[in-house]
């Protein structure tokens, strides 16, 4: 694993680095960014707060997935069935 770059997190006045890898460096710098003010220190507040709306980002997402896979399923079930019955009218 090839660290690029090092973030640093202030969390109760203490200091966290987090070392980024090169494929994700600039995506996940931007996330944390995103979710957390990494300019000043944070409580254990923000960082649980953070963490929560994370994970509901990740669930609603993951069931947003599911519903997609769920559609394509039933459409390639409707059109296997529609090709498997076509085929017997064609072998009759």
């Amino acid at each position: 694993m090839k660290i690029m770059n090092k973030l640093i997190c202030y969390v109760n006045s203490e200091a966290f680095t987090i070392g980024l890898k090169k494929e994700s460096n600039t995506q996940l710098k931007e996330s944390l960014e995103n979710s957390l003010p990494i300019d000043r220190t944070i409580t254990t507040k923000d960082l649980l707060l953070a963490y929560i709306h994370k994970s509901q980002e990740l669930l609603s997402l993951e069931n947003e997935i599911k519903n997609e896979l769920n559609k394509l399923e039933n459409i390639l079930k409707q059109d296997f069935q529609l090709s498997r019955y076509d085929n017997v009218i064609l072998m009759i």
